[in-house]
This record gives structure tokens, sequence and C-alpha cells, in this order.
């Protein structure tokens, strides 16, 4: 018999807008400073990621991890959702922007180099 379905708690909603926004800020904040020093924005978005995430925030401070780490299912099924979202419109953004002459100017060397790369995986286990 399957569980009736249950909605998330205010407290879950309130959890997951602190989460993305504190996310989204640091990431631009971060991005921003990597132009400034004359790297890609991305850079600064890996770092931001990287400082809010569990491993260096963790040992920092416990508080601000409770708010930023989901501390229960809930708040963890709704954290991944968004980003499971974020990366599909990603990958929609990445596919309509990509330029297929350049995609077929160099399709032979990066099919090479992806079976190449491939292979090697493999064969190495």
């Amino acid at each position: 018999m399957q569980q009736p379905f249950t909605a998330a708690s205010h407290h879950d909603i309130l959890v997951l807008l602190v989460q993305i926004s504190v996310l989204l800020l640091t990431a631009r904040l971060l991005g921003e400073v990597a132009l400034r020093l004359g790297q890609p924005a991305v850079v600064g978005e890996i770092l931001a990621g990287i400082l809010l995430g569990p491993s260096l925030l963790s040992g920092l401070s416990p508080t601000i991890e409770e708010w930023l780490i989901p501390q229960t299912p809930v708040e963890g099924y709704l954290l991944e959702t968004i980003s499971l979202i974020g990366l599909m419109l990603l990958l929609l953004i990445t596919g309509l922007e990509i330029d297929l002459s350049l995609v077929r100017h160099h399709a032979r060397s990066a099919a090479g180099i992806a079976v190449g790369g491939l292979s090697l995986t493999i064969s190495t286990g």
C-alpha cells in the first residue's frame, strides 16, 4: 500500500528558499570576483559550491550548515528537485547556443578524442 502524499511543511519551504538564495547570491558574487581577476565566472561559481558544500562548511559553522545542507529527507528532495530542474535548463540553454558549424568543423578530431578517452577509461578500469 502506498503512503499518502503529504506536502512539505512551511519550515521545509523556508529552508529551501534560504538555501537557493544563499547559493545563488554566493555564486553570483564569487563569479563577479572571478571575472575581475580575469577568470571565467564559472570558476567563482564552482568555488562558491565548494565553500558552501558540506565538506568545508560543516567544519566552520554547524549553525549555518543546518540552514544550507538538507537535514531532513524532505529538504533533500526539495533541493534535489530544484537542482535537477536547473541542470535541465542548463543543458537546454547549452544545446540552444551550440554552433553546429563549429561542431561539424571539428567533428573528426572531437570524435577521435572521445573514442580515445573512452577506450583509455574502459581499458584501465
